[in-house]
């Protein structure tokens, strides 16, 4: 990060020596494109939230296809839908 003496260059030295010593070592930080911790922790938790949703619908799919074994046609749709899940999950970055 630049710091206040590099921005300002010669005109550094015109400022009062108080203020010199004060930010000679601190770094200027834009912190335009930072994002306020309460959304961070919000899009985390939605993130949370869709893993464990997708956890669940992977269980019941399973329990179904335990049930109905002897429906091929029923079956082939499930395998379909953990595909789909799979998929979700793989997109959401697991």
């Amino acid at each position: 990060m630049p710091k206040l003496s590099e921005i300002l260059g010669e005109h550094f030295k015109q400022i009062p020596e108080d203020l010199q010593k004060k930010y000679k070592d601190i770094d200027l930080v834009d912190s335009s494109n930072y994002v306020e911790k309460k959304e961070l922790e919000t899009a985390n938790q939605t993130i949370k939230d869709y893993k464990k949703e997708i956890g669940k619908r992977d269980k019941q799919l399973e329990d179904l296809q335990e049930k109905v074994k002897d429906n091929e046609e029923l079956t082939k749709e499930i395998e379909d839908l953990k595909e789909d899940n799979k998929k979700v999950k793989d997109d959401y970055g697991s």
